[in-house]
Formats: structure tokens, sequence, C-alpha cells
């Protein structure tokens, strides 16, 4: 058992830089000061293979295709974390669908936070669509709108609650029939899935909105330390 377990946090294309003179991958600070502050260490995983093309929004994903070698070395270095996050932002490339489905087939702990539930959604071969212009979409981070929470889920467990009020920052969203192959734990009041899991996992968590930018609440934190000690116990 380790007292502070490895967590990889999968990185992301920045589409704020200059992608033709400079490509970077990110780890946003809010993922990783919630791991180190529930007593895990962070290490930012990169992407086996390169690639200067990145899809500008998460609508579609640009395809990055994989061969045998760099697919293996992908592997490798989930293998040498005990759980693996990943993360929101603006794109999302193909590597975090395989990392997630790796994660998942070999049940690795593993979150995923906005557009990573989107890429846990990907990985179990559903879908998500964009919609602008919603009351989804509010960039300051401010609790906009409330969850109803499913009972007898993870979530709940965590959560140990039947509704929240959460942030929301994103265009990307999922129905029910979008869904395969994963459970559904959390709907937005409008409607739309917001979480999913499996519950025949060690722990396999998405949700739709930024608990990193809500440590303040105990319940949010949870999230982060249950993962977190799953994980101690992988």
């Amino acid at each position: 058992m380790n007292d502070k377990p490895i967590i990889g946090i999968i990185s992301k294309p920045n589409v704020f830089c200059n992608q033709e003179l400079f490509t970077q991958q990110v780890v946003y600070d809010g993922v990783r000061n919630a791991v180190l502050s529930n007593n895990g260490l962070a290490i930012g995983l990169l992407p086996t293979k390169i690639s200067n093309k990145f899809c500008n929004s998460d609508e579609t994903i640009d395809g990055t295709y994989f061969n045998e070698t760099e697919l293996k070395d992908l592997y490798l270095l989930i293998n040498r974390c005990d759980g693996i996050i990943i993360q929101g932002g603006l794109s999302s490339d193909d590597y975090e669908i395989k990392a997630a489905k790796y994660a998942i087939d070999n049940d690795i702990p593993i979150l995923g936070i906005c557009a990573g539930f989107n890429n846990i959604i990907r990985a179990m071969g559903g879908k998500v669509f964009c919609m602008e212009n919603t009351i989804h979409n509010t960039e300051d981070g401010s609790l906009v709108h409330k969850n109803v929470i499913k009972e007898n889920t993870l979530l709940h467990d965590i959560l140990k609650t039947n509704k929240v009020s959460v942030n929301s920052i994103h265009t990307m969203f999922a129905n029910e029939e979008d869904i395969k192959d994963l459970d559904i734990s959390a709907y937005s009041e409008d409607g739309y899935v917001e979480a999913v899991e499996l519950k025949s996992k060690k722990f396999c968590l998405g949700v739709k909105w930024h608990p990193e930018l809500m440590l303040n609440d105990e319940k949010m934190n949870n999230i982060f330390k249950c993962f977190i000690d799953v994980c101690k116990r992988s």
C-alpha cells in the first residue's frame, strides 16, 4: 500500500498558444492542487505520439492515430500510476480516449472532469454533442444550476446528498441515449447527463462540472479524497 499514491494527470493540448509556433501540453493547477491537498502525488502524463494537430473545440476528435509501440508506451506510463485523471479543457485528442479505455479495461481507478467526462463516454462507445449559448457555459466558475444525484450510486455515496449546485463551463452535452455501457449517476435539472460511473470497477467516475474549482466545499473535495483513497488500496 502506498502512503501517497501516484496520480497521473493526462496532459491536455493547449489551444490558447500559437499552434503554428509553439505547441504545448498542460496540466491545470486546480487538478494538481486537488491531488496534492488530498495526500496524493501528482505527475503529468504526456502523450507518446508527437502531433501538431489539435482540434480547436471539443466537438470532434482530431484523430491522432498511434502505432503499436506508441500505444504500448502510453499504457506503460499509465501502469506506473495508481490512478489517472482525465482533465477538462477546450480540446480533446485521441490519446485521452485511449487512456480512458485502457484504465477502464484494466480496472485502474479513473476520474474524468468535464472534457474527461466526455472522453470516458467516448471510450465506452458513446457520444457527446455541442450546444452553444446556454446557462451551462458560464466561464467565471460560479454555481449556476443544480444536479440531481441518483441514489445507490458511487457519486451519491461520495456526496451524501440528492442534489448539488455546480459550476458549468462547457458547451458539450450528453443525453441519456448517448451513453453506452456506463451507469448514469446524475442529471442536470434540465435533463442532461452530468455524471457517469461504472459500479463494477474500483473507481470509475466522470463528472461534467469542475469539482477542482470547488475544493472549499467538503462534498466536492470528497470526490478527490475518495478517488485517492481507492488509489492507495490499488
